[in-house]
């Protein structure tokens, strides 16, 4: 079975998941956190002139993995341990699937490159 776009496997214990987020799940996100999602993965606030690094929202990170379980898996969609089990093994897994949820564009070639007609 081939990979949609934006699809992301992992494995917890003895069990493979598929994760996704569809337009569905990207729209309930956008509600909750904005169109550009960028609250999500955490950023530098500016405290006094100063840059400090603030810790990521965890509640959004849960709400990601969660939303990315409905398509494939919407019976672990709820299940606290295996999205707890998901995010333990790899905290990168929020930014990696909202950054596969909107893949670049293919390049078109240069108006040079283009085969002729004939």
């Amino acid at each position: 079975m081939s990979a949609l776009t934006g699809e992301i496997p992992a494995v917890l214990g003895n069990t493979s998941y598929r994760l996704i987020l569809g337009l569905r799940g990207v729209a309930e996100l956008q509600r909750d956190y904005g169109n550009n999602l960028h609250g999500i993965m955490g950023d530098a606030s500016d405290a006094g002139g100063e840059k400090e690094a603030t810790l990521p929202d965890f509640n959004a990170f849960i709400h990601v993995v969660k939303v990315s379980l409905q398509r494939f898996h919407p019976a672990e969609a709820d299940n606290l341990d295996v999205i707890e089990g998901l995010l333990a093994q790899d905290l990168s897994l929020p930014g990696r699937l909202i950054a596969a949820a909107f893949p670049e564009a293919r390049e078109e070639p240069a108006a040079g490159k283009r085969k002729a007609r004939g």
